[in-house]
């Protein structure tokens, strides 16, 4: 039973656990990426068809939850995949928080109250 599994990392951490839950929805359900980029398609990988797809969303996610610091370089890709998936009918949680790529704003995230 994959309910209530969960990965999450920072940075290239954060890329990985995208890579991992993503090619394992059978043991996880729950991803946390912490300015490791919310990636769509990657031109290696291509996430669509999970990220874009409502059913497919719904039996993969109990949460997806990405956040990075404002001055990150990944921001606006962040923002922008984040929109995409949203406007795909399916739920993310972005959290940005001041500050660049740094251990100040992943513990702030980690605080992060999620509804």
């Amino acid at each position: 039973n994959r309910s209530g599994r969960a990965m999450a990392g920072l940075s290239m951490g954060g890329m990985m656990t995208q890579h991992v839950v993503f090619a394992h929805p059978e043991l996880f359900a729950n991803a946390g990426i912490f300015s490791g980029g919310l990636v769509i398609s990657d031109g290696e990988r291509d996430f669509g068809d999970v990220l874009l797809n409502r059913d497919k969303f719904a039996e993969t996610f109990d949460l997806l939850f990405a956040s990075c610091g404002e001055s990150e370089g990944m921001l606006n890709p962040i923002k922008e995949s984040a929109e995409k998936i949203r406007n795909a009918g399916n739920p993310v949680e972005t959290f940005f928080t001041e500050g660049g790529h740094e251990w100040k704003g992943w513990r702030r995230s980690l605080k992060k109250d999620i509804d």
